[in-house]
Protein backbone atom coordinates (compact mmCIF):
# COMPACT_ATOMS: atom_id res chain seq x y z
CA UNK A 1 0.00 0.00 0.00
CA UNK A 2 0.94 3.88 -0.45
CA UNK A 3 0.25 6.31 1.71
CA UNK A 4 -0.54 10.29 0.88
CA UNK A 5 -1.22 12.39 3.50
CA UNK A 6 -3.11 16.15 2.68
CA UNK A 7 -3.25 18.92 5.08
CA UNK A 8 -6.32 20.74 3.02
CA UNK A 9 -8.16 23.98 3.75
CA UNK A 10 -10.38 26.35 1.40
CA UNK A 11 -9.15 29.74 0.27
CA UNK A 12 -13.11 30.57 -0.16
CA UNK A 13 -16.18 29.20 2.00
CA UNK A 14 -17.29 26.01 1.26
CA UNK A 15 -20.92 24.82 0.99
CA UNK A 16 -20.17 21.77 1.62
CA UNK A 17 -23.19 20.34 3.06
CA UNK A 18 -24.47 16.85 5.18
CA UNK A 19 -27.51 15.24 4.87
CA UNK A 20 -29.16 17.93 6.86
CA UNK A 21 -27.68 20.38 4.95
CA UNK A 22 -25.57 21.75 7.69
CA UNK A 23 -21.57 22.40 6.41
CA UNK A 24 -19.60 19.47 7.62
CA UNK A 25 -16.13 17.77 6.86
CA UNK A 26 -16.66 14.54 5.07
CA UNK A 27 -15.02 12.04 3.47
CA UNK A 28 -17.08 11.43 -0.05
CA UNK A 29 -17.39 14.72 -1.40
CA UNK A 30 -13.67 14.45 -1.70
CA UNK A 31 -13.70 10.83 -2.99
CA UNK A 32 -16.31 12.29 -5.55
CA UNK A 33 -13.34 14.56 -6.39
CA UNK A 34 -10.96 12.65 -6.90
CA UNK A 35 -12.78 10.41 -9.24
CA UNK A 36 -13.53 13.60 -11.20
CA UNK A 37 -10.05 14.81 -11.44
CA UNK A 38 -8.87 11.22 -11.85
CA UNK A 39 -10.93 11.02 -14.94
CA UNK A 40 -9.10 13.89 -16.67
CA UNK A 41 -5.50 11.71 -15.96
CA UNK A 42 -7.16 8.70 -17.33
CA UNK A 43 -8.60 9.32 -20.53
CA UNK A 44 -5.79 9.70 -22.73
CA UNK A 45 -4.73 6.62 -21.91
CA UNK A 46 -7.63 4.27 -22.79
CA UNK A 47 -8.16 6.87 -25.75
CA UNK A 48 -10.99 8.79 -24.53
CA UNK A 49 -13.22 5.75 -24.38
CA UNK A 50 -15.76 5.89 -21.39
CA UNK A 51 -16.51 1.87 -21.37
CA UNK A 52 -12.60 1.22 -21.24
CA UNK A 53 -12.45 3.93 -18.58
CA UNK A 54 -15.62 2.85 -16.82
CA UNK A 55 -13.34 -0.31 -16.01
CA UNK A 56 -10.01 0.98 -15.10
CA UNK A 57 -12.91 3.45 -12.68
CA UNK A 58 -14.24 0.41 -10.90
CA UNK A 59 -10.93 -1.52 -10.04
CA UNK A 60 -10.11 1.67 -8.42
CA UNK A 61 -13.09 3.31 -6.86
CA UNK A 62 -14.95 0.02 -6.89
CA UNK A 63 -18.56 -0.65 -7.71
CA UNK A 64 -21.86 -1.15 -6.61
CA UNK A 65 -24.63 -1.57 -9.41
CA UNK A 66 -27.46 -3.53 -9.87
CA UNK A 67 -26.93 -6.25 -12.76
CA UNK A 68 -22.85 -6.65 -12.14
CA UNK A 69 -20.81 -7.71 -9.68
CA UNK A 70 -19.74 -5.47 -6.78
CA UNK A 71 -16.47 -4.33 -5.98
CA UNK A 72 -14.65 -2.82 -3.17
CA UNK A 73 -12.68 0.06 -3.52
CA UNK A 74 -8.99 -0.33 -3.56
CA UNK A 75 -9.04 3.72 -2.49
CA UNK A 76 -9.24 4.35 0.96
CA UNK A 77 -10.17 7.54 2.24
CA UNK A 78 -9.84 9.06 5.82
CA UNK A 79 -10.15 12.61 7.94
CA UNK A 80 -8.63 13.71 10.93
CA UNK A 81 -12.03 15.41 11.66
CA UNK A 82 -15.40 15.55 10.96
CA UNK A 83 -16.45 18.98 12.19
CA UNK A 84 -19.18 20.95 11.73
CA UNK A 85 -17.90 24.47 9.55
CA UNK A 86 -17.82 27.97 11.78
CA UNK A 87 -18.44 30.67 9.22
CA UNK A 88 -22.09 32.21 10.02
CA UNK A 89 -22.66 34.04 7.29
CA UNK A 90 -21.67 35.54 4.08
CA UNK A 91 -22.74 38.60 2.68
CA UNK A 92 -24.05 39.76 -0.75
CA UNK A 93 -20.64 41.10 -1.68
CA UNK A 94 -19.58 44.21 -3.96
CA UNK A 95 -22.20 45.31 -6.02
CA UNK A 96 -22.22 45.14 -10.09
CA UNK A 97 -23.87 45.78 -12.48
CA UNK A 98 -25.88 42.61 -14.29
CA UNK A 99 -28.33 44.18 -17.57
CA UNK A 100 -30.71 41.85 -17.03
CA UNK A 101 -31.57 42.34 -13.19
CA UNK A 102 -34.36 45.13 -13.48
CA UNK A 103 -36.33 46.51 -10.88
CA UNK A 104 -40.32 46.88 -11.93
CA UNK A 105 -40.13 50.38 -13.90
CA UNK A 106 -37.61 48.63 -15.94
CA UNK A 107 -34.32 50.11 -14.63
CA UNK A 108 -30.86 48.14 -14.40
CA UNK A 109 -30.59 47.11 -10.23
CA UNK A 110 -26.63 46.03 -9.00
CA UNK A 111 -26.44 42.86 -7.78
CA UNK A 112 -24.39 41.48 -4.87
CA UNK A 113 -21.39 39.64 -6.53
CA UNK A 114 -21.21 36.88 -4.21
CA UNK A 115 -25.05 36.63 -4.58
CA UNK A 116 -24.85 36.25 -8.13
CA UNK A 117 -21.97 33.17 -7.78
CA UNK A 118 -23.64 31.64 -4.79
CA UNK A 119 -26.95 32.36 -5.11
CA UNK A 120 -29.07 29.35 -3.04
CA UNK A 121 -26.40 29.04 -0.61
CA UNK A 122 -26.22 32.61 -0.16
CA UNK A 123 -28.91 34.39 -0.39
CA UNK A 124 -30.27 37.88 0.52
CA UNK A 125 -30.02 37.58 4.68
CA UNK A 126 -26.76 35.65 4.00
CA UNK A 127 -26.37 32.19 4.25
CA UNK A 128 -29.69 30.27 3.58
CA UNK A 129 -31.97 29.22 6.46
CA UNK A 130 -28.86 29.99 8.94
CA UNK A 131 -26.55 27.11 7.88
CA UNK A 132 -22.87 27.86 8.47
CA UNK A 133 -20.17 27.39 5.62
CA UNK A 134 -16.45 26.13 6.36
CA UNK A 135 -14.88 29.48 6.91
CA UNK A 136 -12.01 30.22 4.56
CA UNK A 137 -8.00 29.70 5.42
CA UNK A 138 -9.08 29.26 9.08
CA UNK A 139 -10.18 25.95 9.52
CA UNK A 140 -8.49 23.13 7.93
CA UNK A 141 -8.38 18.96 7.95
CA UNK A 142 -5.81 16.00 6.91
CA UNK A 143 -6.90 13.62 4.34
CA UNK A 144 -5.59 10.01 4.11
CA UNK A 145 -5.10 8.44 0.83
CA UNK A 146 -4.49 4.62 1.18
CA UNK A 147 -4.06 2.56 -2.20
CA UNK A 148 -2.33 -0.13 -3.82
CA UNK A 149 1.43 0.44 -5.47
CA UNK A 150 -0.27 0.26 -8.97
CA UNK A 151 -1.95 3.63 -8.33
CA UNK A 152 0.53 5.65 -7.14
CA UNK A 153 1.49 7.81 -10.22
CA UNK A 154 -2.31 8.59 -11.41
CA UNK A 155 -3.44 9.76 -7.86
CA UNK A 156 -0.48 12.06 -7.43
CA UNK A 157 -1.28 13.37 -10.91
CA UNK A 158 -4.93 13.45 -10.00
CA UNK A 159 -3.99 15.35 -6.95
CA UNK A 160 -1.92 17.91 -8.97
CA UNK A 161 -5.04 18.65 -10.90
CA UNK A 162 -7.00 18.91 -7.85
CA UNK A 163 -4.55 21.50 -6.39
CA UNK A 164 -4.69 23.58 -9.24
CA UNK A 165 -8.62 23.55 -10.16
CA UNK A 166 -10.13 21.78 -7.37
CA UNK A 167 -13.67 22.98 -5.52
CA UNK A 168 -15.98 21.62 -3.45
CA UNK A 169 -19.76 22.01 -1.87
CA UNK A 170 -22.34 23.84 -3.66
CA UNK A 171 -21.91 26.38 -6.28
CA UNK A 172 -18.08 25.02 -6.65
CA UNK A 173 -17.92 26.08 -10.41
CA UNK A 174 -18.13 29.32 -9.62
CA UNK A 175 -14.99 29.49 -7.31
CA UNK A 176 -16.66 28.77 -3.63
CA UNK A 177 -15.42 26.05 -1.80
CA UNK A 178 -11.62 26.43 -3.71
CA UNK A 179 -9.12 23.82 -1.80
CA UNK A 180 -5.93 24.61 -0.46
CA UNK A 181 -3.23 21.81 -0.19
CA UNK A 182 -1.15 23.00 2.30
CA UNK A 183 0.98 20.14 2.47
CA UNK A 184 1.01 16.67 0.72
CA UNK A 185 3.73 14.15 1.95
CA UNK A 186 5.62 11.52 -0.40
CA UNK A 187 4.91 13.88 -3.66
CA UNK A 188 5.68 16.87 -5.09
CA UNK A 189 3.15 19.33 -6.08
CA UNK A 190 3.91 21.02 -9.17
CA UNK A 191 3.33 24.94 -10.44
CA UNK A 192 0.69 25.23 -12.82
CA UNK A 193 2.21 26.55 -16.33
CA UNK A 194 1.78 25.15 -19.71
CA UNK A 195 4.76 22.95 -20.10
CA UNK A 196 2.97 20.89 -16.44
CA UNK A 197 -0.36 21.12 -17.65
CA UNK A 198 -0.25 20.25 -21.67
CA UNK A 199 0.00 16.71 -20.85
CA UNK A 200 -3.78 16.63 -19.57
CA UNK A 201 -5.03 19.04 -22.98
CA UNK A 202 -6.94 18.05 -25.59
CA UNK A 203 -7.74 20.05 -28.59
CA UNK A 204 -10.76 22.22 -28.61
CA UNK A 205 -12.67 20.53 -31.51
CA UNK A 206 -11.81 17.08 -30.52
CA UNK A 207 -13.58 17.67 -27.46
CA UNK A 208 -16.75 18.61 -28.56
CA UNK A 209 -17.18 15.67 -30.13
CA UNK A 210 -17.32 13.88 -26.66
CA UNK A 211 -20.26 14.21 -24.28
CA UNK A 212 -18.32 14.18 -20.25
CA UNK A 213 -15.50 16.13 -19.14
CA UNK A 214 -12.17 14.67 -20.19
CA UNK A 215 -9.37 17.66 -20.33
CA UNK A 216 -8.33 20.77 -20.55
CA UNK A 217 -8.88 21.92 -24.10
CA UNK A 218 -6.45 23.74 -25.91
CA UNK A 219 -5.91 25.65 -29.28
CA UNK A 220 -2.76 25.60 -31.02
CA UNK A 221 -1.07 24.12 -28.10
CA UNK A 222 -2.66 26.76 -26.30
CA UNK A 223 -4.36 25.99 -22.67
CA UNK A 224 -7.77 27.20 -22.13
CA UNK A 225 -6.50 28.53 -19.45
CA UNK A 226 -6.73 32.20 -17.97
CA UNK A 227 -5.81 33.99 -14.55
CA UNK A 228 -7.06 37.36 -13.18
CA UNK A 229 -5.39 39.82 -11.55
CA UNK A 230 -4.07 39.36 -7.89
CA UNK A 231 -6.22 41.25 -5.54
CA UNK A 232 -6.02 41.62 -1.63
CA UNK A 233 -8.94 39.48 -0.77
CA UNK A 234 -10.40 36.54 -2.09
CA UNK A 235 -13.97 38.76 -2.36
CA UNK A 236 -12.20 41.45 -4.37
CA UNK A 237 -11.33 38.34 -6.66
CA UNK A 238 -15.12 37.03 -6.36
CA UNK A 239 -16.23 40.71 -7.93
CA UNK A 240 -14.13 39.68 -11.45
CA UNK A 241 -15.63 36.45 -11.22
CA UNK A 242 -19.13 38.00 -11.09
CA UNK A 243 -18.24 40.20 -13.80
CA UNK A 244 -16.69 38.01 -16.02
CA UNK A 245 -19.11 35.91 -15.82
CA UNK A 246 -22.20 38.19 -16.25
CA UNK A 247 -20.20 39.53 -20.10
CA UNK A 248 -20.00 35.84 -21.33
CA UNK A 249 -23.58 35.06 -20.14
CA UNK A 250 -24.94 38.40 -21.28
CA UNK A 251 -23.28 38.58 -24.65
CA UNK A 252 -25.49 36.19 -26.28
CA UNK A 253 -28.93 37.27 -26.67
CA UNK A 254 -32.69 35.85 -26.49
CA UNK A 255 -35.16 36.55 -28.84
CA UNK A 256 -38.19 38.64 -28.13
CA UNK A 257 -40.24 35.60 -27.95
CA UNK A 258 -42.27 34.20 -25.26
CA UNK A 259 -40.78 31.17 -23.86
CA UNK A 260 -40.18 28.01 -23.67
CA UNK A 261 -38.20 28.61 -26.53
CA UNK A 262 -39.04 25.91 -29.18
CA UNK A 263 -35.65 25.70 -30.87
CA UNK A 264 -31.93 26.26 -29.05
CA UNK A 265 -30.38 29.74 -29.12
CA UNK A 266 -27.01 29.86 -28.50
CA UNK A 267 -26.81 30.91 -24.66
CA UNK A 268 -28.11 27.46 -24.19
CA UNK A 269 -24.95 26.18 -25.00
CA UNK A 270 -23.11 27.77 -22.07
CA UNK A 271 -25.28 26.38 -19.09
CA UNK A 272 -28.86 24.89 -19.26
CA UNK A 273 -31.51 25.52 -17.65
CA UNK A 274 -31.66 29.28 -18.24
CA UNK A 275 -33.83 31.00 -16.19
CA UNK A 276 -37.17 32.42 -17.49
CA UNK A 277 -36.08 30.84 -20.90
CA UNK A 278 -36.88 26.95 -21.30
CA UNK A 279 -37.08 24.83 -23.94
CA UNK A 280 -40.12 23.02 -25.03
CA UNK A 281 -38.54 19.73 -25.12
CA UNK A 282 -36.34 20.10 -22.15
CA UNK A 283 -38.32 21.91 -19.86
CA UNK A 284 -36.29 22.81 -16.50
CA UNK A 285 -35.20 19.48 -15.38
CA UNK A 286 -32.43 18.84 -17.83
CA UNK A 287 -29.41 19.49 -17.00
CA UNK A 288 -26.10 21.34 -18.83
CA UNK A 289 -23.49 21.94 -16.17
CA UNK A 290 -21.16 25.05 -17.37
CA UNK A 291 -17.93 24.16 -18.69
CA UNK A 292 -15.69 27.21 -17.41
CA UNK A 293 -14.86 26.57 -13.60
CA UNK A 294 -13.52 29.11 -11.58
CA UNK A 295 -11.08 28.48 -9.11
CA UNK A 296 -9.61 30.76 -6.13
CA UNK A 297 -6.09 30.36 -5.28
CA UNK A 298 -4.16 32.46 -2.44
CA UNK A 299 -0.63 33.72 -3.82
CA UNK A 300 3.00 33.17 -2.23
CA UNK A 301 2.64 36.86 -1.72
CA UNK A 302 -0.71 36.68 0.36
CA UNK A 303 -2.48 38.00 -2.38
CA UNK A 304 -5.56 36.77 -4.30
CA UNK A 305 -6.28 35.65 -8.01
CA UNK A 306 -8.43 33.16 -9.85
CA UNK A 307 -8.21 30.67 -12.30
CA UNK A 308 -10.60 29.97 -15.20
CA UNK A 309 -10.57 26.75 -16.59
CA UNK A 310 -12.72 25.29 -20.02
CA UNK A 311 -12.89 21.75 -20.12
CA UNK A 312 -15.06 21.32 -23.00
CA UNK A 313 -17.40 19.06 -24.12
CA UNK A 314 -20.41 18.06 -26.18
CA UNK A 315 -23.99 18.12 -24.66
CA UNK A 316 -24.73 14.58 -23.31
CA UNK A 317 -26.58 12.74 -25.63
CA UNK A 318 -28.91 10.67 -23.12
CA UNK A 319 -31.55 12.88 -21.17
CA UNK A 320 -30.73 16.11 -23.23
CA UNK A 321 -30.05 16.09 -27.22
CA UNK A 322 -32.39 12.63 -27.45
CA UNK A 323 -35.27 14.87 -26.84
CA UNK A 324 -34.91 17.47 -29.18
CA UNK A 325 -35.41 17.43 -32.79
CA UNK A 326 -32.88 16.30 -35.31
CA UNK A 327 -32.70 19.69 -36.61
CA UNK A 328 -32.48 21.08 -33.32
CA UNK A 329 -30.09 18.63 -31.87
CA UNK A 330 -27.61 19.89 -35.08
CA UNK A 331 -28.20 23.25 -33.87
CA UNK A 332 -26.48 22.61 -30.55
CA UNK A 333 -23.90 20.65 -32.45
CA UNK A 334 -23.11 24.05 -34.58
CA UNK A 335 -23.45 25.91 -31.68
CA UNK A 336 -20.92 24.69 -29.81
CA UNK A 337 -18.10 25.27 -32.32
CA UNK A 338 -19.90 29.07 -32.69
CA UNK A 339 -20.16 30.08 -28.70
CA UNK A 340 -17.35 28.68 -26.90
CA UNK A 341 -14.73 30.72 -29.49
CA UNK A 342 -16.38 33.86 -29.06
CA UNK A 343 -16.79 33.41 -24.40
CA UNK A 344 -12.73 32.71 -24.97
CA UNK A 345 -12.21 36.21 -26.66
CA UNK A 346 -14.53 37.40 -23.81
CA UNK A 347 -12.07 35.87 -21.37
CA UNK A 348 -9.29 37.34 -23.29
CA UNK A 349 -10.32 40.64 -22.72
CA UNK A 350 -11.10 40.60 -19.29
CA UNK A 351 -7.90 37.79 -17.97
CA UNK A 352 -5.09 37.27 -18.84
CA UNK A 353 -4.06 33.29 -20.55
CA UNK A 354 -2.03 31.13 -19.04
CA UNK A 355 1.70 31.05 -20.35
Amino acid sequence: MKEIELEISFVTPAFLGNASQNSQWRTPPFKTLLRQWWRVVKAKDVDYDYKKLLIAENELFGTAADGCKSTRSALRLKLDNWNNGKLSNVDQGTKVKHPEVKDKKGNVVPIGSQLYLGYGPVTTRGIKDGNNAIAPLQESATLWLGFPDRFFEEIKQTIQLINWFGTLGSRSRNGWGSIMIKQASNMELKPINQSNLMPFCRDLSACLQKDWAHAVGHVSNNPLLWQTNPKATWEEVMKDLAEIKIAFRTNFHFPHEKPPHSAPEKRHIIAYPVTKHGLDRLGNNARLANQIRFKVQKTEKDQYRALIVHLPCQAPERGFLDKLSSQNKSSFKKFAQEVWPAIHQILDQNSERLK
